[in-house]
């Protein structure tokens, strides 16, 4: 059995500064229209978030904050908590 130990300084090396700018311009490429292999999730995290029924959404383990840009995109609001502050610092 394999134990795996994700902490603070793994999750930190993962979602570094280039991972985070990378999802900014898939991010910026969806909303510009521009298709990408990125589309389909964003398509597919859209259709559930427009069913969402409440106005503010906890995002636990939020990464570089996609999920919660999409939030704000169809009025909703959120707040994102992360172990990564590379992640949290991206969001911001």
């Amino acid at each position: 059995m394999n134990i795996f130990k994700y902490d603070e300084v793994y999750y930190s090396s993962i979602y570094d500064q280039n991972f985070a700018k990378s999802q900014d311009q898939y991010l910026e490429d969806y909303f510009l229209g521009k298709d990408s292999g990125f589309s389909k999730r964003i398509k597919f995290l859209m259709k559930y978030i427009t069913q969402i029924k409440f106005n503010d959404v906890l995002d636990l383990g939020c990464g570089v904050g996609t999920f919660a840009l999409l939030l704000a995109k169809s009025g909703k609001s959120s707040v994102g908590l992360d172990i990564s502050k590379e992640s949290i610092d991206s969001c911001k």
